[in-house]
């Protein structure tokens, strides 16, 4: 009953968050997924030469529940919906010999996280926007292209270094 419960949220919260995230965040149903982050990558090499790629060790295990319903909260008002995404990330896990309360991270294999990691980065997608340079993210990875080493440091197509 859960798992149909995750799913129907993830249906229903991707068609009411899908406006709000990154075209740049290629993981997501519709997206084109790890085929088309590549081809975007391969497309925009040429004119780019400094490369920097990175993901985020531990990522999905990372994640902070207050900071994730803070983000949350900012797109969805309904008390219910929120009641249900606590419930989804305060969950607990018996180990065998006893109960883990868990108070940070979300699962891997549900339905609902691959939503709430890119809602997750969501700052990070919007910053990256803002820089003017390539950005594709697939997941907690992501790749940033850039025509000089100047602007691979500040983001800045002036070729004047700020500190960012």
């Amino acid at each position: 009953m859960d798992a149909l419960v995750l799913k129907a949220i993830t249906l229903v919260l991707t068609e009411h968050l899908k406006q709000h995230l990154s075209d740049r965040c290629f993981h997501l149903a519709g997206t084109g997924g790890m085929k088309a982050a590549v081809r975007e990558v391969a497309a925009n090499l040429e004119e780019n030469q400094f490369v920097f790629r990175t993901d985020v060790l531990g990522y999905y295990a990372s994640i902070d529940h207050q900071i994730l319903m803070e983000i949350v909260g900012r797109y969805v008002q309904d008390e219910a919906v929120l009641a249900l995404l606590w419930g989804y990330l305060r969950r607990f896990v018996n180990d065998g010999s006893k109960f883990l309360d868990i108070t940070q991270g979300i699962s891997l294999g549900c339905p609902l996280s691959p939503l709430m990691g890119a809602l997750f980065l969501k700052p990070l997608d919007d910053r990256m926007s803002e820089l003017g340079l390539f950005y594709a993210r697939f997941m907690d990875d992501w790749v940033i292209l850039a025509p000089t080493g100047v602007e691979a440091a500040s983001g800045d197509k002036s070729g004047e270094r700020d500190d960012v």
